[in-house]
């Protein structure tokens, strides 16, 4: 049992860039589930605490914002 939860589902994902859009949305891995769910994967999201020293672009920005709540990733 994990957190009162008796099952839980593992997603894996890989996020593939197809003409600079991501070819997973964000609202496909992060669900309203009623059980526990891991999403882990490569994202190919950029953030400043993935990578502090990088120049982020303002698209970049807008990309990370749908896999990010601003606090963590």
């Amino acid at each position: 049992m994990i957190g009162g939860f008796e099952s839980f589902s593992l997603i894996n994902t890989y996020n593939k860039q197809v003409d600079s859009n991501n070819t997973v949305k964000a609202i496909t891995l992060f669900t309203d589930d009623t059980h526990l769910s891991w999403v882990i994967g490569d994202l190919n999201v950029y953030t400043l605490y993935t990578d502090p020293t990088r120049n982020m672009l303002s698209s970049e920005h807008q990309k990370e914002e749908q896999y990010c709540n601003g606090d963590t990733l």
